[in-house]
């Protein structure tokens, strides 16, 4: 089957979003924007099946885009299990510090732990826990396919802030690091900006 990566960056929205497709499914990660049910919208028109949604980890930016989306009851949800309190705390989701107005979202996902090995489907993935720029932020490795979801873990050029409510900076190096034995080949996809690779990014790095 073949596997697709589109991505959704949606004007006025605050993050990527991601939907993988393979076969007559997908999985839709960091849906951080959806209104008018725009993103719905970019599903349905794939007419694939919509089988889960991976989030990265407890921003607002990351998850506000299913506040609104129907039937998001009868879609499983996952998340770290550390970033869970986040979906209803506008402190620790950070919408209260950026946009002043608290966004909540109340779901029950599965739970996610470092190196958790998922297969949902078609799709199987694996669960690197990060935890630097949130508690519970991880990333979404796609062995077969070469491919990582990092969230605001790693970015082209840059690494994600840790200076927020539940940012821990002593962690940068240990998280950074579990990164550096993937292949360097691998393609990063990031919560924000373009793509890139791990060599491109950590490959020069002393850790």
């Amino acid at each position: 089957m073949d596997f697709q990566v589109l991505t959704f960056v949606f004007h006025g929205a605050y993050c990527n979003s991601y939907l993988l497709i393979e076969g007559e499914e997908c999985l839709l990660i960091d849906p951080g924007y959806n209104q008018g049910h725009c993103l719905e919208e970019e599903v349905r028109k794939t007419g694939k099946k919509l089988i889960g949604v991976l989030i990265s980890h407890g921003h607002y930016d990351h998850f506000a885009g299913l506040k609104n989306w129907h039937d998001i009851d009868k879609i499983p949800i996952f998340l770290s299990m550390e970033d869970q309190g986040n979906l209803l705390d506008p402190r620790k989701n950070v919408s209260s510090l950026f946009i002043g107005s608290p966004i909540t979202v109340d779901l029950s996902p599965y739970l996610l732990e470092d190196e958790d090995e998922i297969r949902i489907g078609n799709f199987f993935f694996k669960v690197i826990a990060t935890p630097f720029h949130t508690e519970g932020s991880v990333c979404f490795y796609f062995e077969e396919e070469g491919i990582l979801f990092s969230g605001d873990t790693l970015f082209q050029g840059s690494i994600g802030r840790y200076d927020l409510p539940g940012s821990d900076p002593k962690k940068i190096v240990s998280s950074l690091k579990k990164l550096t034995i993937l292949p360097g080949k691998t393609i990063v996809y990031p919560g924000h900006g373009g793509t890139t690779t791990i060599e491109e990014e950590l490959g020069m790095m002393d850790l």
